[in-house]
């Protein structure tokens, strides 16, 4: 619900547009929870691939972003400072 109403204040999206998001979310949700990729691995045991696999996933769920804009994220988009990235691709082009 928390999400819904950050779309609606935040963002010009219609509620079809939402609901596809929803959809879409929940698509990848039930396909994680058949894998068994949503619990933490265990990091003093587990190799650096399914930890990876894990922290990607769970950027992909906290963010809604499509998947080809963290796949476009350079070392010099991420400010530790501020603890912002800078999204370079996406859908509408602008960052």
């Amino acid at each position: 619900m928390i999400y819904i109403l950050w779309l609606r204040e935040n963002t010009e999206a219609n509620d079809i547009t939402i609901n596809s998001y929803l959809r879409r979310k929940m698509a990848f949700l039930y396909y994680c929870i058949e894998c068994n990729l949503l619990h933490k691995p265990d990091v003093d045991n587990c190799s650096f691939s399914a930890y990876k696999t894990w922290v990607f996933e769970n950027y992909l769920l906290g963010t809604g972003n499509r998947i080809s804009t963290p796949l476009n994220v350079h070392i010099g988009n991420l400010n530790f400072e501020d603890g912002t990235i800078t999204l370079c691709k996406i859908k509408n082009r602008k960052q």
